[in-house]
């Protein structure tokens, strides 16, 4: 049985993904796999193996969900996103030309791989829905192949550190107090973050848009892929194109996002027992 407190270090250096806005143009890769679902490409052979083998990986689980689309996928694995501190870049078949490019980083490639092919492979279900949900989705089914444990708990934390009103933190090192300057920052509500897109996320100050990555977890983990799909049949059966906010965070057990219902999914989410509402957490900022 979990305690009722737990101490969780947080580091603020997380690597992003972004998707369909903004994008570099599709990498030039010297070698390019021809496989039956498109190509795999990089700039040495073992990289293009390596990537080949992660997506017939993922591809296998994918097709066998709801709103799955068999689009031709060409996918790169880019030296250039590193410069660029972003994980994986999606330019989904809705906008045209469509492409994937992911950085090679050893620690979290096959999840990076995993959670571009939810933007990729479900393009027409997840524009249904506020971006914040899309990503937190995204990130929940490759967390499911391929977890990322210290990325999740990083982001989550960033949720605490932004909405609840009980918690401690604790500063380690001579740079701590520096990441608690900007995690005393305020973001925007909950409600708000809802309504945010693409342009909104990535002219937001770092802070903010690591809330929006957090958020769409702790939602898109709550209500998990078939309870989206159920989401859609219900905006169909009531002529709705787009799935409102309220229904998803209703799905999620968060509407309305009151201090009590966030306190309990976020102790919940990370692991912390809070059956007798005494669940205390310790962020610890390190530096």
């Amino acid at each position: 049985m979990l305690e009722g407190m737990k101490s969780l270090g947080l580091s603020l250096l997380v690597m992003l993904f972004f998707s369909s806005c903004l994008l570099p143009s599709e990498p030039d890769s010297k070698v390019q796999l021809d496989r039956s679902w498109g190509l795999a490409g990089a700039m040495n052979l073992e990289d293009a193996e390596k990537l080949a083998a992660t997506v017939e990986d993922v591809l296998g689980h994918y097709r066998n969900l709801g709103g799955f689309e068999d689009n031709n996928l060409r996918i790169h694995v880019s030296e250039e996103l590193g410069e660029l501190q972003i994980d994986g870049i999606t330019r989904v078949p809705t906008f045209g030309d469509a492409w994937v490019a992911v950085r090679q980083e050893p620690e979290s490639f096959d999840n990076t791989v995993a959670h571009e092919l939810v933007h990729f492979c479900f393009p027409t279900v997840l524009a249904r829905f506020p971006q914040v949900f899309q990503e937190g989705l995204a990130e929940h089914m490759a967390g499911e192949l391929y977890p990322a444990q210290e990325r999740r708990k990083n982001l989550l934390l960033l949720v605490a550190a932004s909405y609840l009103d009980r918690f401690t933190i604790e500063l380690r090192g001579a740079s701590a107090r520096q990441q608690l300057a900007m995690l005393v920052d305020s973001v925007p509500s909950v409600e708000e973050l809802f309504e945010y897109d693409w342009s909104d996320s990535l002219g937001a100050e770092r802070r903010v848009t690591e809330t929006f990555y957090g958020l769409g977890i702790l939602v898109g983990e709550r209500v998990g892929w078939e309870g989206m799909l159920e989401l859609v049949a219900r905006a169909d059966r009531e002529g709705r194109e787009a799935v409102p906010a309220k229904w998803i965070l209703g799905a999620a057990g968060l509407e309305p996002p009151t201090q009590e219902k966030l306190r309990a999914a976020v102790l919940e989410a990370l692991g912390i027992d809070d059956t007798n509402g005494e669940g205390q957490l310790r962020i610890i900022l390190t530096g």
